[in-house]
């Protein structure tokens, strides 16, 4: 319920977490209308799925990719991929050139992690099986 006891006295309200609320207008002569209930929602928790996964052709080639698809949370994203065994670490937003269905591309043989964070903050990692020589 919004009223003036929760601060929220204006047309416009903000701040609310995920519950069930309706809005009380009162005039000068303290008569009042009740809005419908309405109902705020968490977003869904994020997950990330493997679009592509292209091996390595031949040994010693970096000709491997990857690309993933998250999904849920609130976007934009920030994500934020490591390879194990060299300890790289590569971050990228959404603003950046890289498309949302977010890849990596001329990859060495390797397991690679992502981890995605959105809006929110809420984190989400994934890691995808070692890239191999085809």
């Amino acid at each position: 319920m919004l009223n003036k006891s929760e601060g929220q006295t204006s047309k416009l309200a903000t701040g609310f977490s995920a519950d069930t609320y309706f809005c009380r207008v009162t005039d000068s002569l303290n008569c009042f209308e009740d809005s419908d209930p309405v109902t705020i929602l968490e977003p869904a928790e994020i997950t990330i799925a493997w679009d592509t996964v292209v091996d390595i052709s031949c040994n010693g080639l970096t000709d491997g990719m990857i690309t993933v698809d998250p999904d849920g949370g609130t976007p934009p994203y920030d994500y934020s991929w490591s390879e194990a065994i060299l300890g790289a670490l590569l971050a990228f937003t959404d603003s950046t050139s890289i498309d949302p269905v977010t890849g990596l591309s001329s990859l060495p043989e390797g397991s690679y992690t992502i981890s995605v964070t959105d809006a929110e903050g809420c984190p989400a990692a994934s890691t995808i099986p070692p890239l191999e020589v085809e």
